[in-house]
């Protein structure tokens, strides 16, 4: 059974639904009609000058070819395939061949590789003799249902020629809209290409045909034949080509003339042919600069754009051509090799002598600057120099207090040669107090550092001290709120006993007030009853 994969599922679906699924994905099923040579002859103009800046640099392409061995890559000075890719085939030069390849890229947007084996009947694992470049145009891609390209139809000189995919290498731009071609830088530029061919052509033909665009003579009289005649000859002779521009013409029988067309002045010639001119170049990604145009040019930003050109159109197209070889040509000559190339990006000087002078005598050596620059080493260039009021880092703990003297490093211990005569007495005494006053300095230097570390010392000591303060206080603050609380709060708790006290003592005073009265009011009745009785009795008796 056939394998299945992305494109079986599409070819087996039936010749309708096939159609439905690539006209919606890739535009149509059917493989593209075959690149209108109209491109490839589009090679004009500021097209020209742009291909032409392009292809010139990437045909200087220096291929290396690497060689893994003991988990390192080591350089091959000498390769079959090396010999392949500089001695392409035997009539065309390593240079040429690129730049011809590097035309097709950019005018038809794909170019193809035919691997020459010299046989009839080839097999993938016969050795590669010549390549050969195949005109784009004249090329169409046979698809697959299982492995995609089934292979190519090289149409020329009336015959077809096929070719199987392993002798084809293809090198295309990615195209979102047919995955077989490549996408042509010459479309997204069409408009702009249009405009400036038409523009050329009209002003070409403005000067070669008359000083002044179309136009017409006309007059309220009937001219007859022969003055119509005259009239045209003289006029076409008088002011008709490029020697005749811009003469004074004299009309006469009330001729009068009638301008049909607008000026060059009315139609801002020269400002739309350089919008056209940049949007050009701005397809292809190729500054003024590089093309020798000076507008606005100065030396600090054309060797900017030269950088941007090297490192941002060049390189990655040699990295384009340098991947398909390393996908498609190198694992035909071993599964251990690996093409690289040399870095096309202008060196920036600038930017490298401003990082040799911040190096320098910090972490750059005299001698490793010269190295960087292919220049051999000097005597004393591998040391880094310092002054010697220069303090060793991180060693600040090992330095004498202040009881002990410093010692005097060795390296600043000057031994005077023994002395011959006056003058070089002289000259040791000069010495001998040169070094005691460096070494009065240094006492100087070691005197001041620690009471500078002193100073800090006590300040550290007294913000702490301050800080130990401020805490206490804040304690304190704190216990006697706390205090002033609890004592408000048993206040509040007295007070309140002491005013129920005082209730309870005057409902009691009142209650007895209340049995007072009471009792009073009884012993009065009494009394009153006891008289009534007496009364009584003595009336009785």
């Amino acid at each position: 059974m056939a394998k299945q994969n992305f494109f079986s599922r599409i070819f087996t679906g039936g010749k309708e639904k096939r159609n439905m699924m690539f006209s919606s994905f890739w535009g149509g099923f059917a493989p593209p009609e075959p690149k209108s040579e109209d491109m490839l002859r589009s090679l004009k103009g500021w097209v020209y000058s742009c291909v032409t800046a392009i292809t010139e640099e990437v045909a200087n392409i220096n291929y290396k070819l690497l060689k893994m061995e003991n988990g390192d890559f080591i350089e091959q000075e000498e390769s079959p395939l090396l010999d392949l890719l500089y001695r392409v085939n035997p009539f065309q030069t390593k240079p040429e061949f690129l730049k011809l390849h590097q035309s097709y890229m950019e005018l038809s947007g794909e170019s193809f590789w035919f691997l020459e084996r010299g046989k009839e009947n080839p097999k993938p694992n016969d050795p590669i003799k010549e390549l050969w470049l195949l005109r784009p145009d004249w090329i169409d891609v046979v698809p697959d249902e299982n492995t995609f390209i089934k292979g190519y139809t090289y149409r020329m000189a009336g015959k077809n020629l096929s070719f199987k995919p392993f002798e084809i290498i293809t090198f295309k731009y990615p195209n979102p809209l047919n995955p077989y071609r490549g996408m042509s830088p010459v479309q997204a530029a069409a408009l702009a290409i249009d405009t400036e061919r038409y523009s050329s052509e009209w002003n070409r033909n403005f000067f070669y045909n008359s000083a002044r665009p179309d136009a017409v003579l006309k007059t309220k009289d009937v001219l007859g034949e022969d003055s119509y005649k005259r009239l045209q000859s003289q006029w076409e002779a008088n002011y008709g080509g490029i020697k005749n521009a811009q003469r004074i013409a004299i009309l006469e029988q009330g001729l009068e003339y009638q301008q049909m067309s607008l000026s060059q002045k009315d139609m801002d010639f020269m400002l739309q042919k350089g919008m056209t001119r940049d949007e050009i170049l701005g397809v292809w990604r190729v500054p003024k600069t590089v093309l020798g145009i000076t507008e606005d040019v100065t030396v600090s930003n054309a060797e900017a754009t030269n950088y941007v050109f090297g490192s941002r159109v060049i390189k990655p197209k040699m990295q384009a051509l340098v991947d398909n070889l390393n996908e498609y040509l190198v694992p035909l000559y071993g599964d251990n090799l690996w093409m690289d190339f040399d870095d096309p990006t202008p060196e920036n000087r600038e930017k490298k002598i401003q990082e040799y002078v911040n190096g320098f005598n910090k972490w750059l050596t005299i001698n490793e600057i010269r190295n960087a620059e292919g220049l051999p080493p000097v005597s004393g260039g591998d040391a880094i120099y310092q002054t010697m009021a220069n303090m060793p880092v991180g060693q600040v703990e090992n330095y004498p207090t202040e009881e002990q003297e410093p010692e005097t490093p060795k390296s600043l211990v000057f031994k005077a040669p023994p002395a011959k005569d006056y003058k070089q007495q002289k000259k040791n005494k000069i010495f001998r107090k040169r070094l005691l006053a460096g070494n009065k300095r240094r006492k100087n230097i070691e005197s001041m550092r620690r009471k500078i570390e002193m100073i800090i010392d006590a300040k550290k000591e007294k913000e702490i001290k301050d800080e130990t303060e401020k805490k206490e206080t804040a304690g304190l603050i704190m216990e006697l709120a706390k205090t002033e609380i609890e004592r408000d709060f048993l206040n509040a708790e007295n007070e309140k006993k002491n005013q129920t006290i005082l209730n309870l003592e005057k409902e009691k005073e009142e209650a007895e007030k209340m049995a007072s009265e009471a009792l009073g009011l009884s012993e009065k009745d009494g009394q009153k009853d006891t008289t009534n009785k007496s009364g009584d009795s003595g009336k009785e008796i």
